[in-house]
């Protein structure tokens, strides 16, 4: 999920589905069980410092990379967005 927050183009709700949580998730929300809510903020806290970090250190080194990976992102989340798109004639 913090990866989400960070990085344009990813998606936190997508992240939750490939993981299975997202029902989880919800239902904590819907209930406000903070059994759950709080590690998942607690971990979500730390993953956010964590990917800061890594893109800071990543900026730092493989700029021009870092770029090209975020703009995928952000050009392939388009194909969730829209999913009719089509490149052909």
């Amino acid at each position: 999920m913090s990866a989400g927050l960070v990085i344009p183009g990813i998606s936190q709700t997508v992240i939750l589905m490939l993981l299975r949580t997202y029902e989880t998730y919800l239902t904590a929300i819907a209930t406000l069980n903070f059994a759950v809510l709080v590690p998942m903020g607690i971990g979500l806290f730390f993953g956010g410092l964590l990917c800061l970090v890594i893109l800071k250190v990543l900026f730092k080194y493989v700029k021009s990379h870092t770029y090209f990976a975020i703009i995928g992102f952000v050009l392939g989340s388009l194909f969730v967005l829209y999913p009719g798109i089509s490149f052909t004639a």
